[in-house]
């Protein structure tokens, strides 16, 4: 059965998936999972995300609704919402939660109860879509800023939180609306959302207006400062529901073969976060028992806090690891070997003297997930402050070669902590990425 987008504006599908690119919110596998809940912010996200798969952006859809049964017409609601989809061909699950309803705090319960069971739902190369926009995210910075005074300091829902992505972090509530009405497009009306005895829904409809008269343009001044300090800090806020000793990190992963693997830490300089990630990436490549790998994770840790570039560093099972700024890429016994037969390709691709493109940092990660590679780049000059490394013990004849050209090599986060330190992040720069 063909399936079925209400959307008929290419230009919005370009918009969302512009962002959706830009930001990596897909993985590789471009396999997404939406949370429906049949309001206008889901609906329209779904149907984009239908219409982004018909345009081969996404490689798959799913939609997941979570029934509560908090209100007397949630069943038939789930119902109707099942069957829309049935019509437009969708692949579709409904989840209905069981337990007992808390005398308290039911918001806070349902919205993590319906956490849990979207996660729960994923697979590992699936991501979850949510429809958090704009407005949502300025409250929850006005929320979280005025109701406490401890804590990290808050931006607002972030971009991304693990497997979780919110692509409508370009689009504000008014325009999804619009967009809404404009295709005609059915949508399930939560009565709730308009009892002020909910704290959210008295900051949307009584304080955020009269704020906005005050200061027409704060919506537009929030989202510029948000992308400034997440630029500066280097990171996305943490999700309100995930408690510290949870918190996850965007870690980027990239592979050679299959004896090299490459992290790219996204957020911050806390390797300390990304435990699972860099032990993952020990035991694929090493062929010793967890007690020995864990040994090597603390070792390891102990040498990230020093902040120095290092390598390579020897580990149990023929493991060797290579520290740069945000960048650790391990090898196994023949990883050396396929990285060596990878610069030899890269230089001979270099050697038939193309032109060379200028090319903006955050276009490069995009091609790097669609062509393959490691996160390295060489560039004409100096650039954001940086010349290239003039020693390195795993790239030299890649180094050599580059420099006797004005063609220096960093590692790509190396580039992007020198850019976002001044300012420079969408500055178009000569540039070579290190692609298959």
């Amino acid at each position: 059965m063909e399936r079925i987008s209400l959307i008929r504006d290419k230009s919005l599908l370009k918009w969302v998936g512009d962002f959706i690119v830009k930001h990596e919110l897909a993985m590789p596998s471009g396999k997404v999972v939406c949370a429906l809940s049949g309001g206008p912010d889901s609906m329209l996200l779904s149907h984009i995300c239908e219409g982004l798969k018909h345009q081969g952006l996404l490689e798959s859809v799913r939609h997941i609704h979570i029934d509560h049964g908090l209100r007397t017409t949630s069943a038939q609601e789930a119902f109707t919402l099942k069957k829309w989809c049935q019509e437009w061909g969708w692949d579709f699950r409904l989840k209905k939660v069981t337990g007992e309803i808390p005398a308290s705090n039911v918001e806070m319960w349902a919205r993590k109860v319906r956490r849990h069971l979207l996660l729960s739902e994923l697979e590992s190369d699936e991501v979850l879509f949510l429809g958090h926009h704009i407005d949502d995210s300025f409250e929850w910075f006005i929320r979280q800023t005025l109701a406490s005074s401890q804590g990290p300091f808050s931006h607002g829902i972030p971009l991304i939180n693990g497997q979780v992505r919110r692509p409508f972090h370009c689009l504000s509530r008014k325009q999804i609306e619009r967009f809404v009405a404009d295709f005609e497009m059915p949508v399930i009306t939560d009565s709730s959302n308009q009892d002020t005895r909910f704290q959210r829904n008295a900051l949307r409809k009584e304080v955020k207006p009269n704020l906005l008269k005050m200061f027409p343009k704060g919506l537009a001044h929030y989202v510029e400062r948000s992308n400034q300090w997440a630029h500066k800090e280097n990171k996305h806020v943490t999700d309100d529901n995930v408690a510290d000793d949870n918190t996850k990190i965007n870690v980027s992963r990239y592979v050679l073969g299959s004896e090299v693997i490459c992290l790219n830490l996204m957020e911050g300089q806390r390797w300390d976060l990304a435990k699972e990630e860099i032990l993952n990436a020990i035991k694929e490549l090493s062929g010793k028992k967890r007690g020995s790998i864990r040994q090597n994770l603390t070792k390891l840790l102990n040498t990230l806090q020093e902040g120095k570039m290092r390598g390579p560093l020897s580990f149990s099972g023929g493991v060797q690891v290579y520290i740069y700024p945000g960048t650790l890429l391990f090898l196994s016994e023949k990883g050396e070997k396929q990285v060596r037969e990878w610069i030899k390709k890269v230089i001979k691709r270099f050697n038939k003297g193309s032109d060379i493109p200028e090319i903006r940092l955050d276009n490069i990660r995009a091609k790097l997930n669609q062509l393959g590679g490691l996160p390295f780049i060489a560039f004409k000059g100096k650039t954001f402050g940086l010349t290239g490394l003039k020693k390195d013990p795993l790239f030299q004849e890649l180094i050599d070669k580059f420099g006797a050209y004005d063609f220096y090599f960093r590692p790509l986060r190396h580039m992007e902590l020198a850019a976002i330190k001044s300012d420079r992040l969408d500055q178009p720069f000569l540039a070579i990425p290190l692609l298959r």
